[in-house]
């Protein structure tokens, strides 16, 4: 799954947050983090496919609190995928499934609509020094490149992140 961290020292963001999907073997990938879920400041959600969404609701469950920015229809796309993914989990789960329809609403509460720029030119800011702009990707409906600009001396640092798109 795509999971990218982005330690700026004051802000830690999280580009994306996908489950591992494949063999049993592969999905062991996706009972734990390299990383503790209650450190990451925000997420930046790239499209919400789940290899790139599927683990919001374990990242939730385990203790992250800060937004998860995307378009809106990566939201609602990410929603229904949420859903489908937990009702598989509950049907075909031979230990305790790592999260259930139960969990889907908290993950969508923490979601902020974040436009394209097309739309709107300006930055957002999403941590301390960090602002984010999302630009139409045309992978799937409301799938964005995030661009990231971090504060840095002498002047600031962008960072895009690609998604899917190589």
């Amino acid at each position: 799954g795509s999971k990218h961290l982005v330690d700026t020292g004051s802000a830690r963001i999280l580009l994306d947050c996908g489950m591992s999907q494949g063999p049993p073997e592969i999905q062991a990938k996706n009972r734990d983090f390299s990383f503790d879920p209650k450190t990451i400041d925000a997420v930046v959600l790239s499209h919400a496919h789940a290899d790139h969404s599927g683990m919001l609701p374990l990242l939730v469950k385990r203790g992250f609190r800060g937004p998860i920015y995307a378009t809106r229809p990566t939201r609602d796309i990410a929603e229904q995928i949420l859903l489908d993914a937990a009702h598989i989990a509950e049907q075909d789960a031979v230990d305790e499934p790592l999260f259930t329809r139960k969990d889907i609403p908290t993950v969508v509460e923490r979601f902020v609509e974040i436009p394209y720029v097309r739309r709107s030119g300006r930055w957002h800011d999403i941590g301390i020094g960090v602002r984010l702009k999302l630009y139409d990707a045309g992978h799937i409906i409301g799938s964005a490149v995030p661009v990231l600009e971090v504060d840095a001396s002498p002047r600031p640092h962008r960072i895009a992140f690609s998604g899917d798109l190589g």
